[in-house]
This record gives C-alpha cells, structure tokens and sequence, in this order.
C-alpha cells in the first residue's frame, strides 16, 4: 500500500509567525511545508518551509518561483 503524502501549504500570513508555528505542530509527520510568498518573515523564522518569495516579502534571498519534487509530482 502506497503512503500518503502529506504536503502542507500557506501563504499570505502577513508577519504572524505562530499560525506557521502552530502548523508544525498540528502536522508533524507532514512531508513538505510549503508557503507561497508574502509572509513578511524572514528565512529564519520559516525554517521547515520551502518558501517563494511574494509581492510584500522583504526578505529578498526567498527565489521568485520555484520546483519541488515532491512525492513523485512536480509542484
């Protein structure tokens, strides 16, 4: 039987670092935590999350788009 995969997704969260903690916490054998851009948060504080960078993210190091391999899908 073929495990599911659990991928975990969010953006938009504006500068709230404990909805993206909680997250962590409520899901913690998810495979990938994934935050579409405008967190407004730095790298640091979004460890765990494979990040893109949004139209209001100040932190410039999080890439424009980008591919993840994820549980034989391309996302």
């Amino acid at each position: 039987m073929e495990k599911t995969c659990r991928i975990i997704v969010v953006s938009d969260n504006h500068g709230a670092a404990s909805p993206i903690e909680d997250l962590k916490h409520l899901y913690p054998d998810a495979d990938y935590f994934l935050h579409l851009g405008d967190s407004e948060l730095t790298a640091s504080e979004l460890q765990g999350y494979i990040c893109v960078r949004g139209n209001n993210d100040w932190d410039s190091g999080f890439p424009n788009c980008r591919t993840v391999s994820a549980c034989g899908h391309k996302i």
